[in-house]
């Protein structure tokens, strides 16, 4: 084994310094809870937590404009319930704890099933710190952005895998908690609908049905009735979001909110075609496109786009990077994804420093997405370029109940995780069969 392919690669130990280093701080920031700084969004979901266990109304029907109150649906509300009982300090620094562990299990598990055959120990190192560079400002905040990144990271990964009922209530998780990761889970009700769709409405029904079991339901009755009201409207703040159109402001288009509507639609439908036309290819190629294709159109083209909602892409564009530089593409393809993370990273960077931070002022994050999603769009992601199955590696198996392209591929391929006698088709991907 050589030295870049050793876990004593010196990136692997800079990328493991680094992020406990960001684990410490995101943390520890919660010492200073009391200074308006640090102190994030964390007194709205304290908050939440002490009405619902006191049995008062979770949403403010007199600031329908706001964006600093609890919006998010009566089950995030009953699992927050905790908070008001501890300390502000303390509890501020479980919330962070959660989100971060969920953010990393999900990242940990998604490169892992992802990539089998591309990333050996330094391309995982250099991931990490791509993904650090790109959301370290956003893995310290304590909104629950970074607990929505890890779930959808988890849903990826329960896909390629064929763990649909870990994918399902993940997704159902993320959707309580945001609404609109609702899109990837309608795209991976097309492209597996026998496997995911009934168990994503199941496990959807249990996280809405939770809170029936924990308070009174009149009560929990009123709570959704006011969340389809009051959490789940359209917040139009002008000049706030960050998504597809402020940048077009910025550019010299503005655009009415019903034209900006329209667009959203198209670009949905456009997501739609795009990973009902990957189905067929590798299995882990598909879903990575489905995923990154989704979370890119969450945030240039989704309901409420903050600039901390970016996160939700870090993994994504990381990813891409990594496989661009590892694996033959175009020259084209690089240097946009290159951008895309200068883009990314030099918002983040500007953020150490006081002032105006022109570049999020002028729109590079949803520039910096709309070019990623140009480059999974077109090259798809995960997938080798050149139509090979890549290096002989681990054996990624369809996932349960999609049949294999050819019944000697399937047969080979479990005998080859099992040990027994391998050929050079038991070391390529199963391509998904008939939906």
């Amino acid at each position: 084994m050589t030295l870049r392919n050793s876990p004593h690669d010196p990136w692997v130990r800079l990328a493991a310094g680094v992020w406990v280093v960001l684990a410490l701080m995101a943390v520890g920031r919660a010492a200073f809870a009391h200074h308006p700084r640090h102190a994030g969004c964390y007194a709205v979901f304290a908050q939440a937590g002490r009405d619902w266990v006191a049995g008062r109304d979770l949403y403010d029907a007199g600031q329908p404009d706001s964006l600093v109150v609890f919006r998010y649906a009566p089950t995030v509300a009953a699992l927050l319930a905790p908070l008001g009982l501890v300390p502000d300090v303390i509890g501020n620094g479980l919330l962070r704890l959660a989100n971060l562990g969920v953010f990393t299990a999900g990242l940990w598990q998604w490169q892992r099933v992802a990539f089998p055959d591309t990333f050996t120990p330094r391309r995982r190192a250099v991931f990490f710190l791509l993904v650090a560079a790109v959301g370290n400002n956003y893995l310290m905040d304590v909104q629950v952005n970074v607990l929505t990144a890890g779930l959808l990271l988890m849903t990826a990964a329960g896909a390629i895998t064929g763990r649909w009922w870990v994918a399902a209530a993940s997704i159902g998780l993320a959707v309580a908690l945001k609404a609109y990761p609702v899109s990837l889970a309608l795209v991976l009700c097309l492209m597996a609908p026998r496997q995911f769709a009934w168990r994503w409405a199941v496990a959807q029904a249990g996280w809405f049905a939770l809170p029936f079991l924990l308070q009174d339901p009149g009560y929990v009755a009123r709570q959704y009735r006011d969340w389809v009201e009051y959490g789940l409207n359209q917040r139009f703040v002008d000049g706030w979001f960050r998504d597809a159109m402020y940048l077009a402001g910025q550019l010299g288009w503005p655009m009415t909110r019903v034209a900006y509507f329209r667009v959203e639609l198209v670009a949905a439908g456009v997501v739609g075609a795009v990973c009902w036309a990957h189905r067929r290819r590798p299995w882990a190629a598909a879903v990575n496109t489905a995923y990154g294709l989704c979370v890119g159109w969450m945030l240039a083209f989704g309901p409420a786009t903050e600039t901390v909602t970016y996160i939700l892409v870090a993994p994504a564009v990381a990813g891409a990077v990594v496989l661009a530089w590892a694996r033959p593409h175009p020259v084209w393809c690089r240097a946009v994804l290159g951008a895309a993370t200068l883009l990314l990273a030099g918002t983040q960077l500007e953020l150490l420093f006081p002032g105006p931070h022109r570049l999020q002022l002028a729109g590079a994050n949803p520039a910096a997405v709309l070019l990623f999603l140009v480059v999974i769009g077109v090259r798809g992601f995960g997938a080798d370029p050149r139509g090979r199955r890549g290096p002989a590696g681990r054996v990624v198996s369809p996932p349960t109940g999609f049949p294999a392209a050819r019944p000697e591929l399937a047969n080979e391929g479990r005998a080859a995780v099992s040990g027994g006698p391998s050929t050079p088709a038991a070391h390529q991907e199963a391509r998904p069969g008939g939906m």
